[in-house]
């Protein structure tokens, strides 16, 4: 849990609100409601509490190349809605989500922003995607409506941002850096990120610090366009430079196509850490090539934290199946509508600025640990763990050691 420090304001008008407090709160995610546009829904005052009801915007991506990734995020604000109306809303006050397919187009998730800021709903999120998240913050900026990112971790768009908040915390890859620091013949390692601010920013983090913290030795690092589907060049250049791990940095679609290479070039690193390798798509889609896959995550569903079972609960009831599980990507959409519930509650009011104060300087109970926001409303409370698939369906959380779950499977079978 984070130190009660108080946190720089963004656009702070007022002192009066200096210290941080928690906001602990036990219920889940949302509901059965279906896909809503936005034409033909009322337009919200924007006074939260004064109203007869409050409006939260989302824009999910429910089409396009995140769309496996998209209906894990809708199942779970349908399960914290669900929630919420059934404890007989926030305060009383009932909620509706509006939400939008942004089909993974900036350009849409742009046209969603300036259609959520003329409507005034009162808090906006963003499901996945730091390039569709700074499409969306301008408009929401120059209307002083919250912007909540899940899915985003590119930091560096948060500046010169007062209202666009970062649920997601910046990648660390502790997880990897302790496990390969542990085993001699994994230690030179080949990076590669999708050529994009967000993945660069997080390979740059683990070729400069963690790797040299960790005496690691980058062999190969490279970069790869969003388009690729063809990663064989590659992977026979990293087989090349004696690539004995593998660290990636990019989109689920890409690790299905970058471990099915591995395989078919006969490049069988000991350990390979996927960014985005924890969606129960990637186990059927890679078959018995997931064994020993790692990924850093957020949550697993053995946590004890604020609503968590709730949420698991009411996730299930709606859509669970081999294809959506209630994965570290479902946590972080419950956790961001678990924010917007503690800074309500705490504000009283859905004010635009009142809630951005809350949010600065408030810690909030979530079912991903305790959320908070630096002075760049960049997240700075929950830590990243890491996963391993084991036993070809199963997860097995695998570090931080004082929650481990299993054994790191070392070598990864092939």
């Amino acid at each position: 849990m984070p130190d009660n420090h108080q946190h720089t304001h963004r656009g702070s008008t007022s002192d009066s609100d200096s210290t941080r407090r928690t906001f602990l709160r036990a219920t889940g995610a949302l509901g059965t409601a279906g896909l809503t546009g936005l034409a033909g829904c009322t337009a919200l005052s924007g006074g939260g509490g004064g109203g007869d009801s409050l409006t939260i915007g989302i824009s999910v991506p429910l089409s396009g190349d995140f769309s496996n990734l998209g209906s894990i995020y809708e199942t779970a604000f349908d399960a914290w809605e669900q929630n919420v109306e059934d404890s007989g809303g926030l305060d009383g006050t009932s909620v509706e989500l509006r939400k939008e397919d942004n089909q993974s187009s900036e350009s849409q998730a742009s046209e969603i922003a300036s259609q959520f800021a003329n409507d005034e709903v009162d808090y906006v999120v963003n499901a996945y995607s730091s390039p569709l998240s700074r499409a969306m913050a301008p408009a929401l900026e120059d209307a002083q409506i919250p912007l909540i990112t899940t899915g985003s971790l590119n930091y560096e768009i948060h500046q010169g941002f007062d209202y666009m908040f970062m649920f997601e915390p910046p990648l660390a890859r502790k997880g990897a850096g302790s496990i390969l620091s542990q085993h001699d013949d994994g230690k030179k390692v080949a990076a590669l990120a999708v050529d994009l601010g967000w993945a660069r920013l997080s390979q740059k983090r683990f070729v400069e610090q963690v790797a040299p913290d960790n005496g690691l030795e980058v062999v190969y690092s490279a970069t790869h366009a969003r388009e690729t589907t063809d990663f064989d060049s590659f992977m026979l250049r990293a087989k090349q430079a004696g690539a004995q791990s593998f660290v990636a940095t990019n989109y689920s679609h890409h690790v299905v196509n970058m471990v099915r290479s591995m395989a078919a070039r006969n490049f069988t690193p000991k350990y390979v850490d996927a960014q985005t390798a924890t969606a129960a798509s990637i186990g059927n889609d890679l078959g018995s090539l997931v064994e020993g896959l790692a990924a850093p995550t957020m949550y697993m569903q053995q946590f004890d934290t604020a609503g968590n079972e709730e949420f698991l609960e009411t996730f299930k009831s709606i859509r669970s199946s081999e294809e959506i599980s209630a994965d570290y990507h479902a946590a972080l959409a419950y956790g961001a509508l678990q924010t917007f519930e503690g800074a309500y509650a705490n504000a009283g009011s859905a004010e635009g600025s009142e809630l951005q104060q809350q949010m600065m300087n408030s810690e909030f109970e979530t079912v991903a640990g305790t959320a908070s926001f630096n002075e760049n409303g960049v997240q700075d409370g929950i830590p990243w763990s890491l996963l391993q698939w084991q036993d070809t369906k199963s997860k097995q959380l695998v570090f931080p050691e004082e929650r481990a779950t299993g054994d790191v499977t070392w070598p990864k079978p092939w």
